[in-house]
């Protein structure tokens, strides 16, 4: 049997812990942090406990490393969709409706679940950081199209975002309302408050977010049979 060379097995390696790192993501956002167990993973996946521990050093950082692969496909999605989109705010409304979708998936356990541990809440800190000067440059591409307003301090709506954030994290309003409904909530208001005549015109025409409100009502409709 012919060996394997090095960029072979590195290749293998890779494919075998982003197997790893979706299956365990899959399970958390689905049944909560403190219900899957590294056993539990290491048994689904046919794997000692021993090399999942190799791989990664405990349940944190199995998790922060789930989501960094979830924020780096984040940003392909986002770049794809600029390269299929006709104009910056029908990527925007488009990558969130594919976001929206993504939400239906999170068990609320999950998100009560993740601040309990200091290690994830800084990384999520850290890398809302990042979101924001990514934002940032994408707001000013919209404001140079003519897509949004001149006139706002861009920051200050971003930094509100993250308060909202927060308190949304930390009062678990989503338990309350959803956390699809809010998010739907929050772009709805913001977005339409940044747009001009013209940018208007185009969520308007192409009805991007009577869509998304539709996946909201389609997926609570859901939600409710099943209760």
């Amino acid at each position: 049997m012919q060996k394997m060379n090095q960029h072979e097995l590195e290749e293998k390696r890779n494919e075998q812990r982003e197997h790893v790192l979706d299956y365990a993501f899959n399970e958390f956002i689905q049944k909560g942090l403190k219900a899957v167990k590294m056993n539990d993973i290491a048994f689904a996946l046919s794997m000692s406990k021993r090399t999942l521990y190799e791989m990664f050093e405990d349940k944190e950082g199995l998790l922060i490393e789930c989501m960094k692969l979830n924020h780096k496909r984040g940003r392909e999605e986002f770049e794809k969709l600029r390269k299929e989109s006709s104009n910056s705010l029908e990527t925007f409304t488009k990558f969130y409706r594919k976001q929206l979708q993504d939400l239906r998936r999170i068990n609320p356990a999950f998100l009560s679940d993740i601040q309990k541990y200091e290690k994830v809440m800084a990384y999520l800190e850290e890398s809302s950081k990042e979101k924001n000067e990514f934002a940032l440059r994408f707001t000013q591409e919209c404001v140079e199209n003519g897509l949004f307003r001149n006139d706002v301090n861009f920051e200050l709506v971003l930094s509100t975002f993250d308060i909202v954030a927060r308190a949304m994290l930390s009062n678990e309003f989503y338990m309350q309302y959803g956390f699809e409904n809010i998010i739907h909530t929050i772009n709805l208001t913001f977005v339409r408050g940044l747009c001009t005549l013209k940018g208007l015109e185009i969520i308007d025409s192409e009805d991007y977010f009577l869509k998304m409100k539709e996946d909201v009502a389609s997926s609570q409709a859901v939600e409710n049979s099943n209760d």
